[in-house]
């Protein structure tokens, strides 16, 4: 069976990557962590297109309204998101109501109304294959109510 809901709210959190690789050989600092610094600088993905360890999730089924940060540290070509900036088993969230900047900076809201299903493709591009990657998923809903 499927129940419709009234109203549905999808959250995915920890966008992140393994490791960032966000230049060439030819654009690479002498020293420093030039992704770091780039991926807070310039999130339109243009310059930060490295697939190494870089989470992407994309959504199927159309939604009403998305919720990202005004600080967002995740590339938005909805429907389409990617990971820009790397994090820490210690950045992992473990309550979704309460989250520190960083977490809500690589978290994303969705909000559905009358829908019974949503469909969406998890991936994780190149990376070190020795590292898992953590993800965590919220639900909030209302059924709709049926009349007797």
């Amino acid at each position: 069976y499927a129940i419709t809901l009234a109203r549905l709210g999808v959250f995915v959190f920890d966008i992140d990557q393994g490791y960032c690789q966000c230049y060439t050989a030819a654009t690479r600092p002498a020293s420093g962590d030039y992704c770091d610094t780039l991926t807070r600088r310039d999130r339109s993905c243009i310059r930060c297109n490295s697939q190494a360890g870089k989470e992407e999730l994309e959504i199927l089924t159309p939604y009403k309204q998305l919720h990202i940060n005004a600080n967002t540290l995740i590339c938005n070509q909805s429907p389409v998101f990617k990971s820009t900036t790397k994090g820490v088993g210690a950045d992992n969230p473990t309550d979704p109501a309460h989250l520190t900047p960083f977490q809500e900076k690589v978290m994303l809201g969705f909000d559905y109304e009358g829908t019974s299903h949503v469909k969406m493709k998890y991936k994780v591009r190149g990376g070190h294959w020795n590292q898992g990657r953590n993800i965590l998923f919220a639900l909030a809903g209302s059924p709709l109510v049926c009349a007797p």
